[in-house]
């Protein structure tokens, strides 16, 4: 079954915005660079150099000499005594035991299924023919009328009401100071 393919939609074309102007930032004054004092790092004193005193050359230590073992005379190695051979026991032979010969079973014959009469042929049944109806017109639906738009009266403008001015409060004197306070 083949899907049908949608229609396409227009693609409505979008309102270009107007470019917004970029505003020019003030320059900022440039700040005086301060000179930092410099610091002198003071000197130190060169220390005097230290001589390691040369330590004595020690004799190398003799190592007493190890005398030599002695060695150790070759003990002879014994003769053991030769073990007889022990002859093998032979085992009677077991006599053969004849088999028993089985008895021959009978084939057993099919019996042979009796043959179903033959069942006579059914008629033929013809196909029924329908009578064809009538092409039915189609209904003409009664055209409506246009319905035409309602036209809504357009409001009077409403004049803006004026507020009165209120009047000017009148300042008030100002106040002595007392001595003694700030």
């Amino acid at each position: 079954m083949e899907i049908p393919k949608l229609p396409e939609l227009p693609h409505p074309e979008l309102p270009k915005f107007p470019e917004l102007p970029h505003p020019e930032l003030p320059k900022l004054p440039e700040l005086p660079h301060q000179e930092l004092p410099k610091f002198e790092v003071p000197k130190f004193p060169e220390l005097p150099k230290l001589e390691i005193p040369k330590l004595p050359e020690f004799p190398k230590p003799e190592l007493p000499k190890i005398p030599e073992i002695p060695k150790l005379p070759e003990i002879p190695k014994p003769e053991l005594p030769k073990v007889p051979e022990i002859p093998k026991p032979e085992l009677p032979k077991v006599p053969e035991v004849p088999k028993p010969e089985l008895p021959k079973i009978p084939e057993i014959q099919k019996p042979e299924a009796p043959k179903l009469p033959e069942l006579p042929k059914m008629p033929e049944i013809q196909k029924p023919e329908f009578p064809k109806m009538p092409e039915i017109p189609k209904p003409e639906l009664p055209k409506m009328p246009e319905i035409k738009k309602p036209e809504v009266p357009t409001m009077p403008e409403i004049p803006k009401p004026e507020l009165p001015k209120m009047p000017e409060v009148p300042k008030l004197p100002e106040l002595p100071k007392v001595p003694g306070t700030h």
